[in-house]
């Protein structure tokens, strides 16, 4: 299966700061290396 990943920034009010920091950080926690190991098993 093919996935795509799409970025939707959206505003709390504090610019790459803790839920500002949004899509982002959940890019730079992993989430592509993660999904990528799923598609392994």
């Amino acid at each position: 299966m093919k996935l795509s990943i799409i970025l939707a920034p959206y505003d709390s009010g504090h610019y790459h700061s803790g839920f500002g920091r949004g899509p982002e950080a959940i890019i730079a926690g992993g989430l592509v290396d993660f999904l990528a190991a799923i598609k392994r098993i």
